[in-house]
């Protein structure tokens, strides 16, 4: 069977989706590709991208316009910028918001791999990817070793620069926002307000409403 997510849910329901079904679901599924014996690079990355996505339209909401806007990439890049960047206090979800979501979402999630990118007017004409598994890490080179922090521009040199992510980094810190996003519900409840429940709800009511189709069965 198919469930379909709850309809206009309370304060409590909503921080209880957060908890359970978005982050028990996360340390169950995603949690065992961020596993130190035998990490999933790739595979971890496109797991946690895929579900900011997922957390970002809860956050933001759905004008009620056009379904394939429910979740959209300005949502989810606006998402680590403001949400994430605060609930961890990392600036580098700040910075590199936008960087992160078309390196390492786009380029994963319909390419297979993270992208590079090439830009003129930059510091270096190429941006590459670079995966890793600890917030601080070294990245192999053919000098040696070079030592690299999770979002922290990398000139490897005049021609490249690279993004690090670290996977147990950006798993960590996506449930960290999780929770942050589900206290702040419990704190909107508190004090009477109805902001962000209004947005869950535009989105949670949407998602509950089977999508219109061409297709026959």
């Amino acid at each position: 069977m198919s469930p379909l997510i709850a309809m206009n849910m309370t304060h409590e329901q909503a921080a209880a989706h957060l908890r359970h079904e978005v982050m028990d679901t996360a340390r169950f599924e995603t949690g065992r590709l961020v596993s130190p014996d035998e990490p999933a690079l790739f595979g971890a990355v496109r797991a946690v991208m895929s579900d900011l996505d997922y957390v970002a339209a809860l956050y933001y909401g759905w004008n009620g316009k056009r379904r394939d806007k429910i979740t959209t990439r300005e949502k989810t890049i606006r998402f680590v910028r403001e949400v994430m960047s605060d609930a961890t206090g990392d600036q580098g979800y700040r910075r590199w918001a936008e960087h992160l979501y078309t390196l390492y979402r786009t380029g994963l999630v319909h390419l297979r791999m993270p992208k590079v990118l090439s830009s003129r007017t930059s510091s270096t004409p190429c941006l590459g990817w670079a995966l890793m598994y600890e917030r601080v890490d070294h990245l192999s080179e053919a000098n040696g070793s070079l030592p690299v922090e999770h979002l922290h521009l990398c000139r490897t040199n005049d021609h490249v620069s690279h993004l690090p992510v670290s996977i147990k980094a950006l798993f960590d810190d996506f449930l960290q926002t999780c929770e942050h996003f589900a206290a702040d519900l419990d704190s909107e409840a508190a004090s009477g307000g109805s902001d962000l429940i209004r947005r869950w709800d535009e989105t949670t009511n949407a998602l509950a409403d089977p999508e219109d189709t061409t297709l026959t069965w």
